[in-house]
């Protein structure tokens, strides 16, 4: 980095009129108008239904709140002398942030918690241990991209009918679910563990804590969310998964039409595989949509191809194939092989486009065809490696290792 390059970064991080946020998904940055940030956040949190606004610093009351309940159970023995370690010694309110979702109309952020030194973050931190292991066995679970990859690598379609792929995003998941459901799902599941060396009501009333004292700053105010979870809490994702299994539940036991021959949901996206006529996958749709009145979903179907997290799904035969995904706004950036950061950051089979679920998907390209438009998209980037300043066989010994990893390929691909 030059010194006008350093002096101009220098200059932009003391600006006080903007923002320098990460895009919610794409991997861009974004400089967004402080004056925008704050009137975008501030459209959120007058939502009456989700936030009160209270007048001064709720942490010492919660922090105290938080020490004598957890000292009550160890003096009851209802926790063991060790559980002192989850009271912050010393807290600090959380903080709101958003992050700008490109991606959107009029991009609205996405709300953020962070709550790393909340008085509540080590006992939420104790939770999300025993949410954990519950959410990972719920019939629905979908764990990640890889995860995906390897449940539809054996899936087979058994009847020639009408075929479709249907996706369904849950809106504004972690902020429309009540409280009060969350913790009748929760009983559900607590109740059939079988570990229980910490009873159910226990752990209930642990759950209780955190989520009806997530308090929060922004912008010299302080708020607290009355309804559904905070983005940014350790029990988050694990109260969001398990309350929407305990609906799923009795939503789809109790339906009487023709089913999914497979549905799976990643925290609030849905990815379902249907076998029939399309009125039927309506009517599922609509059952579905309209089965609790605080969940509401937007979908999507299609009989040839569909986007689910970084993977575009295809039909082909009886069987489900599988190519990389990539949102419009996704940026595509890659460090420059002669930065000063660390050799393994800027080795291109490290970053997140050539490992982890692209690299599963890669490999598991059974199709000749989709694997040469994925090389074909490739080659863009090996065109400017110049501007990259990677190593001129870099790139192509990586693809050529992925290539080898893949076991459906008969065909000879183009050489680049």
């Amino acid at each position: 980095m030059t010194s006008k390059e350093m002096a101009a970064l220098k200059k932009l991080k003391s600006n006080r009129n903007v923002i320098i946020k990460n895009a919610d998904k794409g991997g861009a940055v974004v400089v967004w108008s402080k004056d925008l940030y704050v009137t975008e956040a501030n459209r959120q949190l007058a939502d009456e239904t989700t936030y009160t606004k209270i007048n001064e610093d709720p942490t010492p009351a919660t922090q105290k709140l938080v020490s004598d309940t957890v000292k009550n159970m160890i003096k009851k023995k209802e926790l063991p002398p060790s559980a002192k370690n989850l009271i912050h010694p010393c807290p600090q309110a959380a903080n709101f942030y958003m992050l700008p979702k490109i991606h959107k109309p009029n991009t609205p952020g996405r709300p953020i918690v962070s709550s790393h030194s909340c008085p509540t973050v080590y006992v939420a931190t104790f939770l999300d241990s025993v949410l954990t292991p519950i959410v990972a066995g719920l019939p629905t679970f979908i764990q990640d991209s890889p995860h995906t990859l390897r449940i539809l690598q054996d899936f087979k379609f058994n009847d020639p009918g009408p075929r479709y792929l249907f996706t369904m995003d849950i809106s504004s998941l972690y902020t429309s679910l009540p409280h009060d459901l969350c913790m009748t799902a929760l009983n559900h599941y607590f109740t059939q563990r079988q570990d229980k060396s910490i009873s159910t009501d226990i752990l209930l009333r642990l759950c209780e804590l955190v989520l009806t004292n997530n308090e929060f700053h922004f912008n010299g105010d302080f708020f607290r969310q009355t309804k559904g979870i905070a983005m940014g809490s350790r029990i988050g994702s694990g109260v969001a998964c398990l309350t929407m299994g305990y609906i799923e539940r009795t939503m789809l036991s109790q339906y009487d039409g023709p089913t999914p021959v497979f549905y799976k949901r990643y925290i609030d996206d849905v990815l379902g595989i249907f076998s029939g006529p399309r009125h039927h996958l309506d009517l599922f749709i609509n059952h579905v949509s309209t089965y609790h009145e605080s969940i509401k979903f937007t979908h999507e179907i299609s009989d040839t191809s569909l986007s689910f997290l970084d993977l575009k799904l295809h039909i082909q035969g009886d069987s489900i194939n599988t190519t990389l995904y990539y949102k419009e706004t996704d940026s595509h950036n890659f460090l420059r092989f002669d930065s000063s950061h660390p050799p393994a950051c800027k080795n291109p089979s490290h970053t997140a486009k050539f490992s982890g679920p692209n690299a599963s998907a890669v490999s598991r390209m059974t199709s000749t065809m989709l694997l040469k438009r994925w090389l074909a998209s490739l080659r863009n980037v090996v065109t400017h490696q110049t501007l990259l300043s990677l190593p001129s066989n870099g790139l192509k010994k990586l693809i050529e290792t992925m290539l080898c990893r893949n076991p459906g390929r008969t065909n000879p691909i183009a050489p680049l």
